[in-house]
């Protein structure tokens, strides 16, 4: 096969792995199922294309770019069928060959001491991939397999890495025909039908042992924190694999043609089996807010939007404050290795000793959304932090109390209702739809938690918020114009999106390749018309 391809040295070569993954649960609801899935398998120094130049690419790095063009220089990037794309895995700026390096400081290991490492993960498909889990296999000098790093996602777009040791003195028996097992804590949520707690057991199999049939086989029994056995997962190869290197053109674009659309249908086929467990009332566990450690979702463009004019908010709240008041925010950060930015406001140059002060670490950008969301800040404060678990809260008060927020937020001298510049029709669908959510959401954490409920007012009411950006001098320029529809973004990311503002994204992209689409086949249509 042609190939524009280096750094894959001796057996470390790219290989298509046909698989299959199948998952038992046996607690609490028992349930079975099994769907194929398509790996590549890749040395991590491997760079450009295989199979002829379109069956195959590892793209170039964020860093890779900036180091050839601040010498004047380009990285062309090859069109192929299937890709890897470095920015969806660990630290998004470095290439495969430097991921890892902080990782292994990380855990105590010296990345001298592993001088190969083979990726085992699903690639994009026409720029498409859904992929819960890769596998970093690292050799010692002499190709020997000493550690195996599991890059696990979840759908809510946040990320964890385990580490397993071959020569830990903690692992359990190897099954038969496995190199090595391995254990490792649950701290990352990835289903809603498995609780964080508990523990694995991984046996992992050597992809590269036999050169003349290479095989992916990982195998994972979850254990409760109790210690019962609630299911076994596995993803194994089920036929030869495929040689990018040796073998022809036109076997790899079969495979394309015939296990590619695999990629489009894993998503859809786990969503499937989660609505049947979901019909066998098998228990749902609500996301806990990531453990330090692993990386939290980016905030959505939205998202930062909303939260530019939160900031723009409080900030006049601050300093319209009748006493000293100190607010200072720890702003999200996804990924576990910068410090997170913080922003500080005063009301006062010299604030005295008895001033007050809050300070809050944001863990989860969906806290800033929330305020648009609901009616009323007072609502907000109570649904995602009094009623909530601590686990569960968006936000965590590392100075000063939940009473204070509550009080420079939603002052009661700025209740009132007013109409200017409000009566349009938009704003009046936007707030009764706004009104119609926070009532059910209110209504429903009222059964189950033995508190004041707050209220929830007729459709016209403002908020200071609302106050703030429809009929007040906002602070942030361009931003009265915005705001109702950050509003309506954030309502609807609650009733269709599920909460999760990447959802909305995707229904908008989904909205416009179909609005292209149909663009381009009514061009057609007329235009055959026309002509005939």
């Amino acid at each position: 096969m042609g190939k524009r391809v280096g750094g894959c040295p001796g057996r470390f070569r790219p290989m298509l792995y046909f698989c299959s993954t199948t998952h038992a649960r046996f607690a609490p609801t028992k349930h079975r199922f099994k769907y194929p899935l398509l790996y590549v398998g890749f040395p991590v120094t491997m760079k450009g294309t295989v199979g002829g130049g379109s069956l195959l690419s590892v793209k170039p790095s964020v860093s890779e770019i900036k180091r050839v063009e601040s010498v004047g220089g380009s990285l062309k990037e090859w069109w192929t069928i299937f890709t890897v794309d470095p920015s969806k895995y660990l630290n998004p700026e470095l290439p495969f060959d430097e991921k890892l390096h902080d990782v292994l400081i990380g855990h105590g290991l010296d990345p001298l001491h592993y001088p190969f490492a083979y990726l085992v993960t699903t690639p994009s498909f026409l720029g498409y991939s859904f992929n819960p889990v890769s596998y970093y296999y690292l050799y010692s000098a002499t190709q020997e397999l000493k550690l195996v790093v599991l890059e696990v996602n979840n759908t809510f777009g946040e990320k964890h890495v385990y580490v397993l040791r071959a020569d830990s003195p903690a692992n359990p028996p190897a099954r038969k025909g496995y190199a090595f097992a391995g254990t490792m804590e649950k701290v990352f949520h990835i289903s809603s039908f498995n609780h964080r707690s508990g523990s694995y057991v991984i046996q992992v199999k050597d992809p590269l042992q036999n050169t003349d049939d290479m095989r992916v086989d990982v195998h994972m029994t979850v254990f409760t924190k109790e210690g019962t056995k609630s299911m076994v997962a596995r993803a194994f190869s089920n036929s030869k694999s495929f040689d990018m290197l040796s073998g022809s053109s036109w076997q790899g674009w079969w495979i394309a043609l015939t296990w590619g659309w695999n990629n489009f249908l894993a998503l859809p086929e786990t969503f499937f089996e989660a609505w049947k467990l979901y019909r066998k009332k098998t228990v749902v566990h609500t996301r806990p807010e990531p453990l330090a450690g692993s990386r939290r979702r980016a905030a959505t463009r939205a998202e930062r939007e909303m939260q530019t004019l939160f900031l723009a908010y409080l900030k006049a709240r601050v300093l319209t404050y009748g006493s000293g008041l100190e607010v200072k925010i720890t702003l999200p950060e996804s990924d576990p290795q910068k410090t997170p930015p913080q922003v500080l406001f005063c009301n006062r140059e010299d604030l005295e000793g008895d001033a007050e002060k809050v300070h809050l670490r944001v863990l989860n950008p969906r806290f800033f959304l929330r305020f648009f969301a609901n009616q009323d800040p007072v609502q907000t404060l109570w649904l995602d932090y009094t009623t909530s678990k601590p686990e569960l809260r968006p936000v965590v008060i590392e100075g000063g109390s939940i009473k204070l927020l509550r009080r420079i937020l939603s002052p009661s001298s700025g209740s009132k209702k007013r109409r200017a510049r409000s009566s349009s029709w938009t704003w009046r669908i936007i707030s009764t739809l706004r009104t119609w959510k926070t009532l059910r959401e209110v209504t429903a954490a009222s059964r189950t938690i033995p508190t004041s409920t707050p209220r929830v007012h007729p459709s016209e009411y403002f908020n200071n918020l609302d106050e703030f950006y429809i009929n007040g001098n906002s602070a942030c320029p361009k931003a009265h114009s915005i705001y109702k529809w950050k509003v309506l973004h954030a309502v609807l990311t609650d009733v269709i999106g599920f909460g999760d503002a990447g959802n909305l994204e995707l229904y908008t992209g989904i909205l416009k390749v179909g609005g292209t689409i149909g663009t381009v086949v009514s061009v057609i249509v007329a235009t055959a018309y026309h002509f005939l």
